[in-house]
């Protein structure tokens, strides 16, 4: 009896003792930050100061309880969606964005705080004279969100920030949806700085620029890329040129159209891209390049006015061949561009030849990529495939000539 009333205190003791030590690993929040007390950061703009140096515009959003939300530059906020809070813009101009940000801090009562940052847009006058030095804060800051997109504004990134949006709450959300809208848009910092950094040295991001809408008013499109060649724009690329770019890129939710010569324009037939499979093979003789591009295009009928009819084999396979001849015709001028009006490799063709001949590579090849690049010879082949030629048979509108 005596031993277990020893012992009863003992194992009291032990088990206050882990629970003390227990108690030590909790944490606490006596450091905490009120979501009140930050500057949240949605997009950043930069834009040139007209004196060598750079301007950084901030949209902020403002948390604000009960209420719809809005955007607003510096007077009272335009409605937008059913958000809980509204947006407003900082800006300040300096020789470098660090110096910038130092600036920015003090005008804003709040600490800034990166980590809802979705969008970086930079105005073509700044992408012209150099996009590294900037990005190196974005890179080196801890802060900043590397995974951010990445647009080239055609005019101030600051206007596009303090533009209001139609559909979403803010323009960041904005830009988000437009640049994941297409693959080839979808560029975030980091991927951008892989390809400036890479073997070609090229990069493409997604243009912004303003286009009238319906209701009368200008908002923010994407109609081309932007080609960043050696730290700098050069130009862009629109149109079926653009097209050229999606397809090789690997771009799925294309549509190519087919259209009779001769035949009036309704006599069409509208193709949507669903897969797109691309082999890509160099051949090097130590002076000639030669690109062998074999794609193979998976796609679905989505309109047939044309004479054929896609669901019989035979008709569908004479549909494939008119197919094939357009998309090898859009690749065709579109690399052609690309090497003699920009000499730069947007299509990536240069990871190709420096993982097949990694030797000639370093030797050769890359002192004078760009001379090779722009004398460089292509032969394309196009297997497309109408995998689903629609959920009706005939075309209605021989139906209707009956």
């Amino acid at each position: 009896m005596m031993r277990k009333a020893v012992r009863q205190p003992c194992r009291y003791a032990v088990s206050f003792g882990i629970v003390m030590l227990m108690l030590t690993t909790l944490t606490g929040c006596w450091d905490r930050t009120e979501l009140e007390q930050l500057s949240i950061i949605l997009a950043a703009g930069l834009d040139s100061d007209g004196n060598g140096g750079v301007k950084m515009t901030l949209q902020v959003f403002v948390p604000k309880e009960g209420g719809s939300g809005g955007q607003q530059s510096g007077g009272e906020p335009k409605k937008g969606g059913e958000g809980g809070g509204q947006t407003t813009v900082f800006s300040a101009s300096g020789p470098t964005l660090g110096h910038v940000l130092f600036d920015l801090q003090n005008k804003m009562p709040r600490y800034i705080f990166w980590g809802h940052a979705e969008v970086y847009v930079i105005s073509k006058e700044l992408a012209s004279k150099g996009v590294l030095e900037h990005f190196d804060f974005f890179q080196r800051f801890q802060s900043p969100r590397e995974r951010a997109l990445i647009f080239v504004a055609d005019g101030q990134a600051s206007e596009f920030l303090k533009s209001p949006p139609q559909l979403q709450n803010t323009v960041a959300e904005l830009f988000e949806d437009l640049g994941k809208s297409r693959a080839v848009w979808n560029i975030s910092l980091l991927e951008m700085v892989k390809m400036l950094s890479g073997d070609s040295g090229t990069a493409y991001a997604p243009f912004v620029e303003w286009s009238n809408s319906e209701l009368g008013v200008q908002v923010p499109s994407v109609n081309q890329l932007a080609i960043i060649k050696k730290d700098r724009y050069i130009g862009g690329m629109s149109g079926e040129d653009m097209l050229g770019v999606m397809i090789l890129r690997g771009e799925k939710r294309l549509s190519v159209s087919y259209c009779s010569e001769g035949e009036t324009a309704h006599d069409c037939l509208t193709l949507r891209l669903r897969q797109n499979r691309i082999d890509i093979e160099p051949r090097w003789d130590g002076r000639k390049l030669t690109m062998r591009i074999k794609i193979f295009p998976f796609m679905d009928a989505i309109q047939n006015n044309s004479q054929f009819d896609v669901s019989n084999a035979a008709e569908a396979h004479k549909a494939q061949l008119k197919a094939n001849q357009k998309i090898k015709r859009i690749i065709d001028h579109s690399i052609m561009i690309s090497q003699t009006q920009w000499q730069a490799d947007v299509f990536g063709f240069a990871k190709y030849v420096h993982r097949k001949y990694a030797k000639e590579w370093n030797r050769t090849i890359k002192q004078n990529w760009e001379r090779i690049y722009k004398d460089m010879d292509t032969e394309i082949t196009v297997e497309s495939l109408i995998v689903r030629p629609g959920s009706i048979r005939e075309n209605l509108k021989k139906v209707g000539e009956r």
